[in-house]
């Protein structure tokens, strides 16, 4: 004789189904349903790699040498290091979430993965929750577009007057705000294309045209720090006299106000998590291995840009530093920091899309 179960443990069930059928989500792993959606998936590792670094490196890069200046030359790239470990473990925490959780859209005949951030919260806290990441994603990239256009307007300013102040006269006429507004028009008609495409990974290669721009700047800061002796000798253009550049390197911070400074500076150094959704979503055959590839190369390749960049900034200049890298270079003649600016110019003018 089979005995069926009590009623009261069916009711509770199929209750509990009926709620995650009322919001259209489903929990379990979803290996089998996730190769059925390859067909609509033709990303790479390696393109959604490109992607990912320029989401993280921004114009915050100039800042970093600072910070070796303020928690010293030992600790600072330690703190990048646990900053990065933890942006790497967070962004794979959200990946295990969006592959726990999945949604059938109207016309599918698959479940389908959580394709944003947004849909994992709704799924874990509801739509109130929803709403409200919506709008903090939404204000930071809106401020992080300004920024850029901002930063900009200081990097390719100066270069532009550097080129062009002997053969056009208007460089030399307008004011400074006139080429400022002249130039973030002109980045802004540049950037308007790119960011109406409808699919992340279509901006494969302009990532990787990013990435080798934002080269040049390490390139031309391990050239300058390599011209000074790393900042045994200073610069031709400081005056001895008047400004004493060598002193002592230091290794670790002398105040915790240092080490709490730099933290705040590194905190965001590698936020891209609000693209690594997309990314998985585009990403064929997204199993985890795949997956963790993505992530541990991005953040591995960014710190070692960021550290370099860091050491080599900060033994040039020392106790001089600026907060803003490029501050301590002279910008009245040639020199290769100066394609290394327009090369960091390229690379935000390049991320913009993937930030809309």
């Amino acid at each position: 004789m089979i005995r069926r179960p009590p009623r009261s443990t069916l009711s509770s069930s199929s209750a509990a189904s009926d709620v995650y059928k009322r919001q259209g989500f489903e929990k379990g792993i979803e290996e089998a349903e996730v190769k059925s959606e390859n067909q609509d998936r033709d990303g790479t590792v390696k393109s959604s790699i490109f992607n990912l670094i320029s989401t993280v490196i921004g114009g915050g890069v100039l800042s970093l040498p600072y910070t070796c200046h303020r928690a010293g030359l030992i600790m600072s790239p330690i703190i990048l290091a646990v900053v990065a470990s933890m942006s790497a473990y967070s962004a794979m925490l959200l990946l295990s979430c969006a592959r726990r959780v999945t949604k059938k859209k109207r016309g599918d005949s698959v479940n389908r993965s959580a394709e944003s951030y947004e849909d994992v919260v709704l799924a874990a806290f509801g739509e109130r929750a929803k709403f409200a990441l919506t709008v903090m994603v939404l204000v930071l990239t809106y401020l992080a577009m300004i920024a850029y256009f901002i930063l900009l307007a200081d990097l390719l300013v100066p270069i532009m007057i550097l080129i062009f102040k002997s053969s056009v006269g208007w460089v030399c006429s307008s004011s400074n705000k006139e080429k400022r507004a002249m130039v973030i028009m002109l980045c802004a008609a540049l950037v308007v294309p790119p960011s109406l495409l409808k699919d992340i990974s279509a901006l494969r290669y302009t990532s990787l045209l990013s990435m080798l721009s934002i080269s040049l700047l390490g390139i031309g800061v391990l050239i300058q720090s390599s011209t000074s002796d790393f900042g045994d000798k200073a610069p031709d253009w400081i005056n001895a006299g008047t400004v004493q550049l060598i002193d002592d390197v230091k290794y670790m911070p002398s105040e915790i106000s240092g080490v709490l400074e730099s933290v705040s500076i590194m905190a965001c150094a590698f936020m891209c998590h609000f693209n690594v959704l997309p990314l998985h979503r585009g990403l064929a055959d997204p199993t985890r291995k795949r997956l963790k590839g993505m992530i541990y190369v991005t953040i591995l390749s960014v710190w070692t840009f960021y550290a370099m960049i860091s050491v080599f900034g900060y033994l040039e200049f020392r106790k001089t530093i600026c907060d803003n890298l490029l501050k301590n270079y002279d910008h009245t003649k040639f020199s290769f920091i100066l394609v290394g600016q327009l090369g960091l110019s390229g690379t935000l003018l390049l991320s913009m899309p993937l930030l809309t």
